[in-house]
């Protein structure tokens, strides 16, 4: 999963706020970039972006869409 900066609301907000807030969006991002791991497609070594409810198994976003398809 690719991720940027959050980038801070138009609305004033003070620095050290959006700071904290950006640094606790890419403390989350890692953490779920960490649990999705890369997609369980046979061969496919991109990251897991798509978790099945059902089952479990983390995708990526093409094969997620394969398998939904059927």
């Amino acid at each position: 999963m690719a991720h940027q900066t959050v980038i801070s609301p138009n609305f004033h907000v003070h620095p050290v706020f959006a700071q904290l807030l950006n640094n606790i969006m890419d403390s989350q991002i890692r953490h779920i970039e960490r649990v999705l791991g890369s997609c369980c497609a046979d061969s496919c070594k991109e990251q897991a972006t798509v978790s099945r409810i059902d089952s479990g198994v983390a995708l990526c976003l093409m094969h997620f869409r394969e398998v939904e398809r059927g």
